[in-house]
């Protein structure tokens, strides 16, 4: 692994009318969520829960690369 020099942190909170969809449909959101996080362009993202850690956000991602014009502008 390089030498990253851009971080991008992200706090994510669950809405919590996403908790009231039905269990199929938030697997589903899940799913994409997770294949959009693994796709490689550039970037190196990891994702940590802060349920217990946190009261204003559910979900924390770090993302790093060796170039601003990597760190992902979508979200």
């Amino acid at each position: 692994m390089s030498d990253f020099r851009f971080v991008q942190y992200l706090a994510f909170k669950c809405d919590s009318a996403w908790r009231r969809l039905p269990d199929e449909e938030r697997r589903r959101g899940r799913a994409e969520f997770a294949k959009e996080m693994e796709r490689t362009d550039g970037s190196v993202t990891f994702a940590y829960s802060t349920l217990g850690m946190k009261s204003d956000a559910d979900l924390f991602l770090w993302r790093m690369s060796e170039s601003p014009e990597l760190v992902p502008r979508r979200m």
